[in-house]
């Protein structure tokens, strides 16, 4: 089934599938004059199939609209404001290593970072390929917990 018969699938359909797979990823990171820059590669396989290993990548950059920040707390401040530009898709199979007949999509990424930690991203893909979904809007919430590893530590006894 190609990615664009996959996501035309009533989620109604989709819902009762459990994939049952192992995903490593490898996320470089890099700031360069307030520009970030991210390279990701991914491979996944699933446990319960016979089916190789499934590799993909992500590569991204973005910027906060202003780099110094206010004295004082501010939500919609320039400097909690990013934009940026994402690239994505797949690299193929253990057996059929590389780009072709996979999908590869361009992205705006749009991002508010709030002083507690919390982040909201909207991001516009369009396909750059024919076995490309034509549009795809992607959207995440996530929040920081600041100093995890050192409450985890103090949870499981270590100091």
């Amino acid at each position: 089934m190609g990615p664009n018969e996959r996501l035309s699938e009533p989620n109604g359909h989709t819902r009762a599938e459990k994939e049952q797979e192992i995903e490593l990823k490898l996320i470089l990171s890099s700031n360069f004059k307030g520009w970030n820059l991210s390279e990701n590669f991914i491979s996944s396989k699933s446990i319960i199939s016979s089916e190789s290993w499934q590799f993909g990548y992500a590569i991204g950059f973005n910027r906060p609209l202003a780099l110094k920040a206010r004295p004082e707390a501010c939500n919609f401040c320039a400097e909690n404001l990013r934009l940026g530009a994402e690239f994505y898709g797949g690299l193929g199979t253990y057996y059929e290593f590389g780009p072709s007949r996979t999908c590869h999509l361009a992205a705006l990424v749009i991002g508010w970072d709030l002083p507690n930690g919390t982040t909201f991203r909207v991001s516009p893909s369009v396909g750059m390929t024919e076995n490309s979904p034509h549009f795809l809007l992607r959207f995440g919430i996530s929040h920081e917990i600041p100093r995890f590893g050192s409450v985890m530590k103090r949870m499981f006894g270590q100091k």
